[in-house]
């Protein structure tokens, strides 16, 4: 139980860095960690339709493309 805790806490406070993160960081930091962030994202949705499923969609990245 004490591992839990300690690792909801490191969690929490992580999420707390992320937040303000942009507010002590200059602008290119932040335009990289957006375009980490929003890369990573795309890449686990489409792990979860073309690797779990098996289904070889490719609408979001086409939509993702057309939002750039």
């Amino acid at each position: 139980m004490q591992k839990r805790k300690k690792m909801g806490i490191a969690l929490v406070l992580a999420v707390l860095v992320l937040i303000f993160a942009p507010f002590f960081s200059g602008g290119y930091w932040t335009k990289v960690l957006t375009g980490v962030f929003m890369f990573g994202i795309t890449a686990e949705a489409l792990n979860i339709i073309a690797g779990y499923t098996g289904y070889a969609a490719f609408g979001n990245v086409g939509f993702f493309g057309l939002g750039a």
